[in-house]
């Protein structure tokens, strides 16, 4: 892992995800978003290291790799959409 403080891995997800003409506005809407996912994250992981059942805490943790990880094949699958029809045709 490169980036270890969320700041680093702001700027990183900054450089790779958002558009060079993207808002000052549409930046920071990112960003606090980007920040509040980040939250969610810590606050969760210290909720399950309070837990004293460990199944449980492997079943909130499978439930929200599974959330994140549809919510990222939404995300590939509708950019290959953009880029078939913009392209004149699926491949």
């Amino acid at each position: 892992m490169k980036s270890v403080t969320i700041g680093e891995c702001w700027t990183d997800f900054r450089r790779q995800v958002i558009p060079a003409a993207a808002s000052d506005e549409q930046v920071s809407d990112m960003r606090a978003g980007f920040y509040a996912g980040a939250y969610l994250v810590l606050e969760t992981m210290k909720a399950l290291a309070s837990i004293d059942n460990d199944l449980l805490s492997l079943t909130v943790l499978e439930i929200m790799q599974r959330e994140t990880r549809s919510f990222i094949d939404e995300v590939h699958d509708a950019a290959q959409q953009e880029r078939a029809s913009t392209s004149g045709g699926a491949r």
